[in-house]
């Protein structure tokens, strides 16, 4: 399922995150690839919308 798919990267990307050092240039890295994997996922999205289920 993409949703419980974005939300577990999401959730292991914190993960990392919380294991750095605020101050380690390493955050900055993962920060900028959260924001391009957000995109990529929301882009994906924009072409293939998720069908509704109900």
């Amino acid at each position: 399922d993409a949703d419980e798919f974005k939300k577990w990267l999401h959730d292991t990307i914190d993960e990392w995150l919380s294991d750095f050092d605020p101050a380690d240039e390493k955050i900055v890295l993962l920060e900028c690839a959260d924001a391009s994997l957000s995109y990529t996922i929301d882009h994906i999205y924009y072409l293939a919308p998720p069908t509704e289920e109900e």
